[in-house]
């Protein structure tokens, strides 16, 4: 967090290439508290999160084992009106799987066929 503060400070204006970097970095360090924390900064900065970003959000909570977090992102990612393709699915249901909801991942596999997108080798 000290590189944020000091890059917010002396930088450029933070974008939301720069957020998605510092939020990648911060999941692969384990620090999902800070994790959400830059979020926050990245929201009430006024940058939107783009796919790129929504799926490094995505990938880093399954992988730390934030579930319910990562469900939550899922349909607000849906519900934001963004191109959702088979990626964001493959994360989740791995996610899912990872966890032992099965069950869920198996329900949101079947939805792949609902929104037209066929699954791939990672799904």
């Amino acid at each position: 967090m000290e590189l944020f503060h000091e890059i917010s400070q002396k930088g450029p204006i933070l974008d939301t290439v720069t957020y998605a970097t510092l939020l990648q970095s911060m999941f692969q360090l384990g620090r999902v508290s800070t994790t959400c924390e830059l979020l926050r900064k990245m929201l009430a900065s006024g940058q939107i999160p783009d796919i790129v970003t929504s799926l490094i959000l995505l990938n880093g909570l399954c992988e730390t084992g934030h579930i319910k977090e990562a469900l939550k992102l899922f349909e607000a990612m849906r519900n934001s009106g963004l191109e959702l393709d088979v990626v964001p699915y493959a994360i989740l249901i791995d996610g899912l799987c990872k966890v032992g909801l099965v069950k869920v991942a198996k329900e949101l596999f079947h939805q792949l066929s609902d929104k037209g997108l066929k699954p791939n080798v990672c799904t």
